[in-house]
């Protein structure tokens, strides 16, 4: 992991050597200066231009390439993720698609290593594309809901909770032995199926090695 000097990020009572600018390190991606602060690594005065109000929502795309979009599930630093339909199948996926082209380098590594990466644990991409010079990719839908909502509402025996860090565990670790650090690992990038089978996503500032 990289690592930072940072009040907020202390390695026993000393901090990291590695010293940093946080404005220059967050001007060019806002949203992830707004990401970090928000998680409490930055604090507003750090951050290019503060906090500042999201965007507000446009109108729902209609499809990307052949996928038929449905409804937006989400949205991150560098992407948008959608449900959508594939209608060759009848089969529902989930499509993210870049919203800062500033991360564009970044979104691609990701379809890249999550193309790399076949695992039963780690949420498989099925295909690649460009609608209206906006690149997105197609992942599996995970009908359920991440860790992170599911250690809110305390419905998680502790059997239950252990299987799932074996789980995530085995696929950090085939993930590793290809050269591939996620660097975000946490509740929120693990979804849960209807069965409790876990699936680590967003590898958005994951690294090859």
């Amino acid at each position: 992991e990289d690592r930072i000097d940072h009040p907020r990020a202390k390695v026993g009572n000393s901090t990291a050597g590695v010293q940093y600018n946080p404005r220059e390190m967050t001007a060019p991606d806002p949203d992830l200066g707004r990401r970090m602060m928000e998680e409490g690594f930055l604090r507003q005065d750090e951050v290019v231009g503060g906090l500042r109000a999201a965007p507000a929502p446009g109108p729902l795309p209609s499809r990307f390439g052949r996928y038929e979009v449905l409804r937006l599930l989400g949205k991150g630093a560098s992407g948008e993720v959608y449900l959508a339909r594939d209608p060759s199948i009848g089969r529902e996926v989930a499509v993210k698609v870049l919203a800062n082209p500033s991360a564009g380098e970044r979104f691609d590594r990701e379809a890249r290593i999550l193309g790399s990466l076949t695992h039963p644990n780690i949420v498989a991409v099925h295909d690649t594309g460009v609608q209206d010079g906006r690149p997105y990719f197609v992942m599996e839908r995970i009908e359920g809901r991440s860790l992170q909502e599911a250690l809110k509402e305390g419905v998680l025996p502790l059997r239950d909770r252990v299987t799932v860090l074996r789980d995530v565990a085995l696929a950090c670790q085939f993930a590793h032995r290809r050269g591939v650090v996620h660097r975000d690992l946490k509740p929120a990038n693990i979804l849960l199926d209807a069965r409790g089978r876990p699936f680590v996503t967003d590898f958005g500032i994951a690294k090859f090695l």
